[in-house]
């Protein structure tokens, strides 16, 4: 699950129990707009967002980069190959190349 959204669930569901309160059906819309109207209308299950929370968010957001980073990080040459040629940008093909990318 995402750093991010579980930050949210957190703070806007910390207090929501699925065994007391009934699920919601997202093809239910009066039900969803009932259930959406609770939560950040009414606040219904919220808690003010401490600073624990936010340090355990980035901490988790900190080793959730490093891992993505490392899982897919290769060097270009095991993308490419070994045997690929130098590539020469000269000063005046990096305004070319750049008005064909914009």
């Amino acid at each position: 699950m995402h750093v991010c959204f579980q930050f949210c669930r957190k703070v806007w569901l910390n207090r929501y129990d699925s065994q007391l309160a009934p699920e919601f059906n997202v093809r239910d819309e009066l039900r969803m707009r009932e259930m959406m109207s609770q939560r950040y209308d009414k606040r219904r299950w919220y808690v003010e967002p401490t600073e624990a929370m936010f340090e355990e968010a980035r901490q988790q957001n900190l080793t959730s980069a490093v891992a993505r980073a490392s899982a897919t990080a290769k060097p270009l040459t095991l993308l490419v190959g070994g045997n690929v040629a130098p590539l020469n940008v000269q000063p005046d093909m990096v305004h070319e190349l750049f008005a064909l990318s914009v």
